[in-house]
């Protein structure tokens, strides 16, 4: 979507809002951004509705529509308005992004780890993710501007990607609001694109239209990184769906799966990720897998790597589903305009008002980011929250 030393479709600061000077120093962020000439989402818009449900709604609305509970529509399983507040990957009902799959380790720590141990490990995981693309990817050119001691102004995490991704998440609701097209495949990731197609498609052949509004976007800030290593025929995502066989305390996690057409081992260690092949994880003598030595993840580290980074931001969107081409609103009162012809009846209406979080992520790579730069793999946790499945 965006990536670095080059031209770039930056908009916004590093803080909440865009300013004058984060707008001339846009092109520090990237040599291919598929958000060029993105315009940045203003603050505020007027016109902004509530939040409405109309009585005769749930008409469209069945039993819950997931069966197996694994937050998936089940394919024999007709789609339903429910289906779309249940299952959509922005979550419609929650008052806040869905908890991730990580989080479950958490329960069984310690009052200790839990306050100490765990905050100090996750924060240097970052510290560690944050040096290792700014060493990167931040601008060092003579043009990248200085401060007075001729350090760069402009480091890459947090300056230049914040402002990439504040237009990547603009984007993804305008886009969200349209058919499925090929500029779709260009901001997201393949699995998430996957499913949105399928929510519109299903949405579509009931006559209606989804318009996801992005009426402010504020606080926009980086929250983790992570990273997962390996080759490149099995490594494509941070977000792989595997159950887990080992724990090694509460930030580290090893599962198993299939990649590739290939057996993987998956050791996590907060942040990083390491996709073994068989011949690189061990064994005990009880047959159970063990966390890979040092050397085998710095064989996995030369690999090559995918890059994911969760962004958080204060957010208000407005949804709606409208019936296309309706003779009557959602009430049964007439919906047609001065000429008799037929407009789109809001059928359901909701706002949300809360933090959202999105990852970025990047293709398999070995040394600079791929063409196709970040794009969107993953919003409120729908696939993170699944991982352990």
């Amino acid at each position: 979507m965006w990536a670095t030393r080059a031209r770039v479709a930056a908009v916004a600061s590093t803080r909440a809002a865009p300013t004058a000077r984060a707008a001339a120093r846009a092109p520090l962020c990237a040599h291919r951004s598929l958000l060029a000439g993105a315009r940045l989402l203003s603050t505020r818009s007027g016109g902004r509705r509530r939040t409405t449900t109309s009585s005769s709604s749930t008409s469209t609305i069945d039993a819950d529509n997931d069966q197996d509970g694994d937050g998936d529509q089940d394919a024999d399983e007709p789609y339903t308005l429910q289906t779309f507040k249940d299952t959509y990957p922005l979550a419609m009902a929650a008052s806040r992004f869905r908890a991730p799959a990580t989080d479950s380790l958490l329960e069984g720590a310690q009052w200790w780890e839990s306050q100490f141990l765990i905050p100090i490990r996750r924060t240097l995981s970052n510290l560690a993710g944050k040096g290792w693309l700014n060493g990167r990817l931040t601008d060092t050119s003579a043009e990248a501007e200085k401060d007075s001691a001729g350090n760069d102004m402009d480091l890459y995490i947090p300056d230049q990607f914040i402002a990439g991704a504040t237009s990547g998440i603009t984007a993804l609701f305008r886009m969200l609001s349209t058919p499925p097209s090929p500029a779709w495949h260009r901001l997201l990731k393949p699995e998430l694109q996957a499913t949105l197609i399928r929510h519109a498609s299903a949405l579509h052949s009931h006559g209606l239209r989804p318009t996801l509004t992005l009426v402010s976007l504020d606080n926009v800030a980086v929250r983790d990184i992570w990273f997962t290593f390996g080759d490149g025929d099995v490594v494509t995502t941070t977000l792989n769906r595997a159950p887990v066989v080992e724990t090694f305390g509460a930030l580290s996690v090893l599962r198993k799966t299939r990649l590739g057409g290939q057996p993987i081992a998956l050791y996590r260690e907060v942040g990083f990720e390491y996709a073994m092949e068989r011949g690189d994880y061990e064994t005990d003598d009880d047959g159970k897998l063990v966390a890979p030595p040092i050397a085998v993840r710095g064989r996995m580290i030369k690999k090559g790597q995918v890059v994911g980074i969760d962004v958080v931001a204060d957010a208000e969107i407005d949804v709606t589903i409208s019936r296309v081409g309706s003779t009557d609103n959602a009430d049964g009162a007439g919906n047609a305009d001065a000429d008799g012809d037929a407009r789109d009846a809001t059928v359901w209406t909701r706002t949300i008002k809360r933090p959202i979080l999105v990852r970025f992520e990047t293709d398999h790579f070995m040394q600079e980011l791929p063409e196709t730069g970040w794009r969107i793999a993953d919003i409120d946790n729908w696939r993170a929250s699944k991982m352990y499945d």
